[in-house]
């Protein structure tokens, strides 16, 4: 284990600078991904669904006021719509719909951002050890060192191969949260086609 940690720690190392700024993407990738499943978890849970459908099925009988304790089962997701259609009716559609968009795109930009940032940190850091390797060659009057030349084809090789392990690890996430988010859309636009 000590010996993986060391070859680890080694190889992060031979990366150079631009390892630190991936090291932060792939954290922040981890934990918005985190944070997202667990809403997401909760906001389409079973109850939450059992909610929906019960006030879907009183708007569909003409029935506009609903319990308090209702609209709370349908979560803080869509709490603010349900009240806006409750207040305005299908005039609301509108604010309802952004209601639910802001809550269901949150972070959805920052993930974006991890999988199109960090391959593009991955090839800098590729152009800056390629950049260190031409410059062992160019020396003149001394003998080229291999270790130098190695050290920056190692930087080139780690460095987009971390930054396209970062973006793979977002890209997962990022495609549940964008389905998620759909399904959350199409759940206010079927509760906007009760009202009518």
């Amino acid at each position: 284990m000590n010996a993986a940690f060391i070859t680890a720690r080694d190889i992060f190392a031979s990366g150079g600078p631009v390892m630190w700024p991936l090291l932060a993407l792939s954290l922040a990738a981890v934990t918005i991904a985190f944070e997202r499943v667990v809403f997401w978890m909760r906001a389409h849970s079973s109850a939450r669904a059992r909610a929906l459908t019960q006030i879907r099925i009183r708007w569909a009988n003409q029935e506009r006021s609903l319990e308090a304790s209702l609209v709370r089962g349908a979560g803080p997701l869509y709490a603010d719509a349900i009240d806006v259609l409750v207040r305005m009716g299908s005039r609301g559609a509108g604010e309802a719909i952004e209601s639910v968009r802001r809550g269901a795109e949150r972070f959805g930009g920052t993930l974006s951002f991890v999988i199109t940032g960090a391959p593009l940190l991955g090839i800098l850091g590729t152009v800056l050890g390629i950049i260190r390797s031409f410059d062992a060659l160019g020396t003149t009057g001394e003998e080229v060192q291999l270790p130098v030349i190695a050290a920056g084809i190692a930087q080139a090789l780690v460095t987009t191969a971390f930054g396209l392990c970062v973006a793979l690890l977002a890209l997962a996430p990022y495609v549940y949260v964008r389905a998620q988010a759909q399904r959350a859309l199409g759940e206010a636009e079927a509760l906007i086609s009760c009202m009518d």
